[in-house]
């Protein structure tokens, strides 16, 4: 007696989320000053393509390789997506400043 070919089936998770990949810029401004001195650290969390994230999300700085503080990216209609933060230089030489965005359920870190 015959049968019919042999058919493979696949089962798999229902809506299976691929996170978003993000960009993260960071300006700085001034860049130098007599210590102790204030400088201004701003920039924008989008897309890796380049769209705007229109949500609150924590941005944390860094100096030195230490968090120096958590901001949070605006959700105001004219700048969502941007952040800023006072960063008070008080020793002299040279330092190292870096933003950083850790990720969510949504958005890859950066």
């Amino acid at each position: 007696m015959g049968r019919s070919p042999t058919i493979s089936l696949i089962g798999s998770e229902a809506n299976q989320f691929v996170k978003l990949k993000t960009s993260l810029s960071i300006l700085v401004n001034p860049r130098d000053g007599v210590v102790p001195y204030a400088a201004q650290v701003s920039g924008w969390l989008k897309t890796a393509d380049g769209k705007i994230i229109p949500e609150m999300l924590p941005i944390e700085i860094y100096l030195n390789d230490y968090l120096y503080t958590t901001v949070y990216t605006s959700v105001d209609p004219q700048m969502p997506g941007y952040y800023e933060a006072t960063v008070t230089i008080v020793d002299i030489g040279s330092h190292q400043i870096y933003a950083r965005f850790a990720g969510n359920e949504n958005y890859e870190g950066c």
